[in-house]
């Protein structure tokens, strides 16, 4: 059923737009309305300044640059989504007419004074209602898409290679891999795993793989050969829709598979780290029954949330007051669902991270973390079974957890000494 309506919106989204323009062209061409043309272009130029903005903003958060064929997209999605909501409006004002008996021409007195008061009143609520949890359900999942301002040579010094690689599901990536250099010492180059390890890092919702070359920094000179890649919805990868972890877990296993069929040599070991919902698709990824779920060796996830409807919970209610918290949270996580063909509301990392036994699991957590809630954290980790293993920095903020070194040497040793526990 979330298979077929997720395909159904997508197709609305693709047609809607194009079928009311050219009908209101048609009407006014053989009508002359050009009222019905003059609705659409107002339409359809607020589209065009929802998408640029949304590319603007997700620029100057991931430090990319927009892109004309993005800002066109974006804007053709914000137009459907638009249509949809004027849509909804009409059939509502045409029920509530209808049920207020608001139909009779030339009707007067207070009677109906006191109907169009309770019409306009319900339209408001009903309006508000729906089509803010749909906003929200909308904007949730879909992603702009910006490309990196930067690379791994020109921040770090690093060589590396730019790579294509596909999802479990097909879905088109693109990556950097970074081979081990840069050694520290002439001992840790002729240490016998040098080179032989490798760690695949995932970054967090509407970031991208530059943002997360601040978690591969200490890896590369240690000795780690690094795969950073963008997920889909991010980044100059395919898609447009993200889920939180739900079906990014198919891309951790396709660049898991990449690293394996591409660089044999230096697979003897393949780590995971993640920050956000790049550690909660790591530990899917990692539960996942597959050869390529089984070679992850270890994990470790900053910033790791438990279950997605209880952090939407604890989102809605940070910035929403009651009852729109419980209407965001009963509304927009289903329509979020519908929108990404993901099953978001029953999606918990807490119920995968079980699965990683033997192999071990670090979670690195701060009470003071702004947008993963530091219970989501504990939970998770109390689902873990042992090894496991918590660093806990209790003053640092979300973006300091992901740039502190002492966190990142913390991953770097939880690699060195990561074993799988014996099974009997």
């Amino acid at each position: 059923m979330l298979y077929a309506l997720h395909w159904t919106i997508v197709a609305i989204y693709i047609v809607l737009p194009a079928v009311v323009l050219a009908t209101a062209i048609h009407r006014q061409r053989r009508r002359g309305q050009k009222g019905a043309v003059s609705t659409q272009i107002v339409t359809f130029v607020a589209a065009i300044a929802v998408g640029l903005g949304l590319n603007l903003v997700y620029a100057a958060g991931t430090h990319g640059r927009p892109t004309v064929p993005q800002i066109l997209l974006a804007s053709y999605f914000a137009a459907g989504m638009l249509l949809i909501l004027r849509g909804y409006d009409t059939a509502l004002q045409l029920g509530l007419r209808r049920l207020m008996r608001l139909r009779q021409a030339g009707e007067i007195g207070w009677s109906r004074g006191v109907r169009v008061l309770v019409f306009a009143t319900l339209r408001a609520v009903l309006l508000f209602a729906v089509g803010l949890p749909y906003v929200m359900a909308c904007l949730a999942t879909y992603r702009p898409k910006v490309m990196p301002g930067d690379d791994p040579r020109e921040l770090l010094g690093f060589q590396f290679d730019r790579v294509e690689f596909r999802a479990s599901d097909g879905t088109r990536l693109i990556g950097w891999w970074i081979p081990a250099q840069a050694a520290a010492s002439r001992a840790e180059r002729n240490a016998p795993t040098w080179g032989t390890r490798s760690v695949v890092v995932c970054h967090g919702l509407a970031a991208g793989k530059l943002n997360e070359l601040v978690l591969a920094r200490r890896f590369v000179p240690a000795g780690f050969n690094v795969l950073l890649f963008d997920f889909r919805a991010h980044g100059e990868s395919a898609g447009q829709l993200a889920t939180y972890g739900a079906l990014e877990k198919r891309d951790v296993l396709g660049a898991v598979k990449w690293v394996r069929d591409n660089h044999a040599q230096q697979a003897e070991k393949i780590f995971g780290v993640g920050a956000s919902m790049g550690g909660a698709a790591l530990i899917s990824a990692a539960a996942d029954p597959s050869d390529e779920g089984r070679a992850l060796s270890a994990v470790a996830a900053y910033a790791g949330y438990d279950d997605l409807r209880s952090l939407a919970r604890d989102t809605a209610a940070h910035y929403f007051a009651w009852p729109l918290d419980k209407l965001l949270l009963n509304l927009s996580l289903p329509l979020a669902s519908i929108h990404s063909g993901a099953d978001l509301v029953n999606y918990s990392p807490a119920q995968d991270v079980h699965d990683l036994w033997p192999r071990p699991f670090l979670l690195i957590q701060s009470e003071n973390d702004e947008i993963i809630d530091y219970q989501r954290g504990v939970r998770l980790f109390d689902a873990a079974s042992p090894p496991k293993y918590r660093a806990f920095y209790p003053e640092a903020t979300h973006a300091e957890l992901l740039n502190s070194d002492a966190a990142a040497r913390v991953v770097v040793q939880f690699f060195r000494t990561a074993k799988t526990l014996p099974v009997i």
